[in-house]
Parts: structure tokens; sequence; C-alpha cells
């Protein structure tokens, strides 16, 4: 018996930034003499990172809309997509989690 299953996919995808004021360029500090490719590779990544969460969030809801409909013809692949956004989703929010306690460890320091 041949199972017919996608493989994981790794993180990628693109997001348009808006340039409002809450521009990830704009949050990057810039030190002299440094490059500014590392704030934009960093931004690009990060960009990339939540594009990708975004998108597999968007498969999982269209899985499920076709599974509700009728339109789906194997269970397993709305289980599959489902499950990969809840993992997707559940380490952006651990990451996102770390990086507010590293801001908060970084305020409270004393110089």
């Amino acid at each position: 018996m041949e199972a017919n299953f996608m493989p994981i996919q790794p993180i990628t995808g693109s997001i348009t930034q808006t340039g409002g004021p809450s521009s990830i360029s704009r949050l990057l500090p810039q030190v002299e003499g440094q490059e500014e490719t590392v704030g934009s590779s960093f931004q690009s990544m990060l960009a990339n990172a939540l594009g990708s969460v975004s998108d597999t969030m968007d498969g999982a809801k269209q899985g499920t809309e076709k599974l509700l409909t009728g339109q789906l013809e194997n269970l397993h692949e709305a289980s599959i997509a489902g499950e990969k956004a809840k993992i997707m989703l559940h380490l952006t929010t651990q990451i996102a989690s770390k990086v507010a306690s590293s801001c908060t460890t970084l305020f409270q320091m004393q110089l």
C-alpha cells in the first residue's frame, strides 16, 4: 500500500511591508559602520517566516472549508494541514514570547 503524503515544506513565503510607523526596519538599531544588509536580511527572514505561517493557516482554513462542503476527497489532507498550522502557530507564539521576555530583560538591565 502506497501512502500519498506530501513532505513538510520549510518555512518560506513573503509578506509585504506597509512602511507605516510599525515598520520593522525602523525598529532595528543601526550601528555605525554596520552594513544595512544584516538588518534587512533579518527583516526578510522574519517576514518570510511570518508569511509562511500565514499561508499555512490559510491552507488549513481552505482545507476545512473543502471538508465541510464535501469537496475534499482525502480526510487526511485536512487533518495534516490543520496539525501543521497548529504546530507553526504554537512555534510562532513561543518565539514571540521569548522575544518579549528578552526585551523585558534588556530593559531591566542597569547600565
